[in-house]
């Protein structure tokens, strides 16, 4: 029993080819207590600051010791020991109290002979962080969010002018980063995203769903046609690029329901998910495909650093009910920001669901892409027209640059 779960474990692991959902780096120590030695040759006096700790009453010896000072040859002076405590953020949520001490230390004889003297150096330079190796890095990637394509919907021209706009958008994003190279910019990475809603659904939005008021493909066919499409794309512009990043959120129309707002399986349990991992399964054993990773996160979001950039993707949908949608999204960011969780830690959010671009710059970057599918119920309810089109940005370590929608 426990091989079988073990070969399951493996079969039905989600493709993670790159790093993600990282939280930024933050200090173990207040500013100020950066641990570390410091010690006078001639003086024969130093001082010492610990690392974080989670012991308020540390053995004062066992410190020395932990710094490389013999208890025997080395004192502290007791009215030079300063004490420092703090909540220490574990990530997720989660919090710890931390101690840090910083003490002045003197050689009992007055006399640093040389064999402490070495060994002290020795270690203060293996203490000190080693330099990581040089690794030539992509600098810049040209960015594409294909978001809301709702494959199988009977509106809006149906079906087929989807697929006819998506076949267009091909060529169109082909042309861009082109026409930016010949520009001057360098564009090392294409990093590629499906912001979710690739399908339409069969379940849940429709008292009938196939039928004149309903959806025109099924399930099998929906699945299929995105499939294909995004397959094609990717094949199309992975050409052009040496390293290739795709990844994936969930959105809305891809859960799995059984009914209105009833998913038994969970949110994760989505066909947007499932298209980019059947699409990442074929790839994979392709050699000429394999300078193409993909990356499908185990919850709704996805953060991502890109080329020295930290994003984050997510669809929209889980943002809440109430507001307007600018006061939704940013509420959930701060809020994601304040839970510790690693797409507060982005510069630049990037969603779907609302089928229409907005841009908010708020000391960071919030950007909602456009749909490709023409939706008269989004018209009708939202007293606004969409203009489809697939948004495309260069991203690197200042942040994003020539954005255009075509």
């Amino acid at each position: 029993m426990q091989k079988n779960n073990s070969q399951v474990s493996k079969l039905t692991a989600t493709q993670q080819d790159v790093a993600h959902n990282e939280t930024k780096d933050t200090p173990n120590h207040p500013n100020g207590w950066e641990p570390g030695v410091e010690f006078n040759y001639k003086t024969k006096t130093g001082t010492i600051t610990t690392r974080a700790m989670d012991n308020a009453s540390p053995e004062f010896n066992d410190l020395l010791r932990s710094w490389g000072f013999d208890p025997d040859k080395y004192s502290i002076l007791n009215d030079t020991i300063r004490v420092s405590t703090w909540d220490m953020n574990l990530g997720k949520g989660d919090v710890q109290q931390a101690w840090a001490y910083k003490a002045q230390i003197v050689y009992k004889e007055h006399a640093l002979d040389k064999e402490d003297y070495d060994r002290i150096s020795k270690w203060i330079q293996t203490y000190k962080r080693k330099a990581k190796p040089k690794v030539t890095k992509p600098k810049a990637s040209f960015f594409v969010a294909i978001s809301d394509l709702q494959l199988g919907k009977r509106d809006g021209g149906g079906t087929e002018a989807i697929v006819n706009r998506f076949l267009d958008k091909i060529d169109t994003v082909r042309d861009r980063y082109n026409f930016l190279r010949k520009a001057g910019v360098q564009l090392d990475q294409l990093t590629v995203v499906g912001l979710g809603d690739i399908v339409e659904g069969c379940v849940g939005f429709y008292p009938q769903a196939m039928g004149p008021n309903g959806v025109e493909l099924d399930y099998r066919n929906q699945m299929k046609l995105a499939r294909r499409l995004i397959a094609k794309a990717l094949v199309e512009w992975s050409r052009d690029f040496d390293v290739v990043v795709v990844g994936a959120v969930p959105g809305n129309h891809g859960t799995k329901r059984i009914a209105k707002n009833i998913a038994p399986t969970g949110e994760m349990d989505n066909y947007d998910i499932e298209v980019f991992e059947q699409i990442a399964e074929i790839f994979a054993d392709k050699p000429q495909y394999k300078h193409i990773k993909f990356v499908i996160p185990d919850e709704p979001h996805l953060s991502l650093n890109v080329c020295g950039t930290n994003m984050s993707f997510t669809h929209g949908h889980l943002a809440g009910y109430s507001g307007t949608v600018e006061n939704k999204l940013m509420n959930w960011w701060k809020n994601q920001t304040f839970g510790g969780f690693h797409a507060g830690s982005s510069d630049i959010l990037v969603t779907g669901h609302y089928h229409h671009h907005r841009e908010l710059h708020d000391g960071r970057t919030w950007i909602q892409v456009p749909s490709l599918d023409e939706s008269t119920w989004f018209e009708q309810q939202a007293g606004k027209k969409t203009k489809q089109g697939v948004m495309t940005m260069v991203v690197d370590k200042n942040g994003h640059n020539n954005k255009e929608i075509v």
